[in-house]
Formats: structure tokens, C-alpha cells, sequence
């Protein structure tokens, strides 16, 4: 596969994102756990966060990210300037241009804020910090922030 044609790019970019809405699915899934109880929830994440190939998911994840974000402005950047003012088109009146690229730039912020901050904190903090919004006080665990 050719990894400079337009079309390659855009279908390995459609797979990036395929790929990171497969994911989101489970992620989404995988929170309903919380429901169990704080115990199965930490079962949970500590069996996600301890196999053999969670290091390696990240990476891919990550490296499919940053592909994904990379091919998205070069496309656009290409797309500008490809056949000058003759292609350029007025941005559609439903959607203003700074609406869709700040709501991209704020999901892309999101996802790079949520990844480190699972590095931060472990699944007793989530489940703690979740059960001090709730208003219940949360002795399972020692930390006090």
C-alpha cells in the first residue's frame, strides 16, 4: 500500500479511527463495572493494568492517535492549497469552521489529558474520588485528596 496516494491515507486514517471508536465502546463498557462495588471495580482495573499486553495496547493506541490527528491536518493543509482559490469552497453555514476544529482540538485534549491522568491515579482514587461527589464518605482507601 501506497502510504503517500490520498486514498491510502484515508483509509488507514478511517481504521486509526475505527480502531479508537472500538475502543471507546469498550471503555464505556467496562465502566459499568463501577456499579459492582469498589472491590470488582479494582479487580477490574488492576487485571486491565497488570496483563502482558496493556503496555503494548497504549502504544498502538497512542502511535494510531497521532497518525490519526497527523493525517487529518495534513489532508486539510494538502486540500487548502492542492488547486488554490478555485477549490476552495465556503465552509458550510451549519457548522462554523472554529465550532469543528475546537470541538476536535478539545476531544484531542481530552484524550491526551485522560491518558496521563490514568497514570496518575489508581482505581481506588477513581472509585474514591467518585464516591466523594456522591457525598458518601469514603474510608476504603488512604488517600485524602
Amino acid at each position: 500500500m501506497n502510504f503517500t496516494n490520498n486514498v491510502s491515507r484515508k483509509k488507514i486514517m478511517a481504521f486509526a479511527g475505527l480502531v479508537w471508536f472500538v475502543y471507546v465502546i469498550f471503555h464505556m463498557l467496562s465502566l459499568l463495572v463501577f456499579h459492582s462495588g469498589h472491590e470488582v471495580f479494582n479487580q477490574f482495573y488492576d487485571w486491565i493494568n497488570h496483563l502482558a499486553v496493556y503496555h503494548l495496547l497504549v502504544l498502538i493506541l497512542i502511535a494510531l492517535l497521532v497518525f490519526h490527528v497527523g493525517s487529518a491536518i495534513s489532508r486539510q493543509l494538502r486540500n487548502n492549497v492542492s488547486k488554490g482559490q478555485s477549490y476552495k469552497k465556503p465552509y458550510p453555514l451549519a457548522i462554523p469552521r472554529i465550532v469543528a476544529w475546537g470541538g476536535v482540538g478539545a476531544l484531542l485534549l481530552f484524550i491526551v489529558f485522560h491518558l496521563y491522568a490514568n497514570h496518575l491515579f489508581s482505581a481506588a482514587h477513581v472509585v474514591c474520588l467518585f464516591i466523594r461527589i456522591g457525598h458518601v464518605k469514603c474510608a476504603s482507601t488512604s488517600w485524602t485528596g
